[in-house]
């Protein structure tokens, strides 16, 4: 099944705010204007604390690193953060868009949205672990929400590729349209521990990860390993 993925509601607006804007004070070494946005936003001092050192790293980054494995993760685990993220196993709208073109509709070029200087990714979507995948903007959640409703082939689709996690990327999607915001994938920025949740971890903050896609994956995670039972008993 993959890769441990993570879908994260942030508006472009927010991306800039909680990220980017705050990388040339950072770099040279005013860490207010971000304590400012973390106390404003009610966060807790613990990920205050998280937030600037990842951000203090993040602001050191040479500009030929590349994007999907550094500011699009961090940006991700910031969002974190800030506000609730969905987890699902193995499951991603960058996959899905390979076996179904139709959803590249849905998704937004990184070059379209990212700040002079940085470099996009060479290739759109996920490619390896701890790396930021797709983007869709605000309008493009609203898009596929409005779509998967009202049209047979994109449901059909969205439901045979992420079957049981679709539930949660519903739930994501509807979360991003509520509040106005795109929606960010990631991979490993939650990282599950199928027969015991208690030894998931994050790089963000776990208490803001939607808890359903965990429980989907300890359940999948269960049946395979009492199916090898069967199957060595026979």
């Amino acid at each position: 099944m993959g890769y441990d993925i993570t879908f994260h509601p942030i508006s472009e607006a927010q991306i800039d705010a909680w990220y980017f804007s705050l990388l040339d004070s950072l770099a040279k070494g005013d860490t207010s204007r971000l304590e400012a946005v973390a106390e404003d936003a009610g966060m807790d001092p613990f990920y205050i604390n998280k937030y600037r050192d990842l951000m203090k790293y993040a602001a050191g980054t040479p500009p030929s690193e590349r994007f999907e494995t550094t500011h699009g993760f961090y940006m991700a685990v910031v969002q974190g953060f800030f506000r609730k993220h969905y987890y699902v196993r193995g499951t991603a709208v960058s996959f899905m868009a390979e076996e179904y073109p139709m959803m590249e509709r849905y998704i937004t070029p990184w070059k379209d949205i990212l700040p002079e200087g940085i470099l996009p990714p060479a290739q759109q979507g996920i490619v390896e672990n701890y790396s930021a995948g797709v983007y869709l903007s605000a309008e493009q959640v609203k898009e596929l929400l409005s779509d998967y409703e009202g049209n047979k082939e994109v449901r059909e689709a969205v439901d045979d590729y992420f079957m049981e996690n679709g539930a949660v990327l519903l739930k994501a999607l509807r979360d991003a349209a509520e509040n106005g915001a795109g929606l960010l994938e990631a991979t490993d920025v939650v990282e599950v521990e199928p027969l015991d949740l208690k030894k998931t971890t994050s790089y963000s903050d776990l208490n803001q990860c939607d808890p359903e896609g965990a429980f989907i994956y300890q359940k999948v995670a269960r049946a395979q390993i009492s199916e090898f039972m069967k199957s060595k008993k026979s």
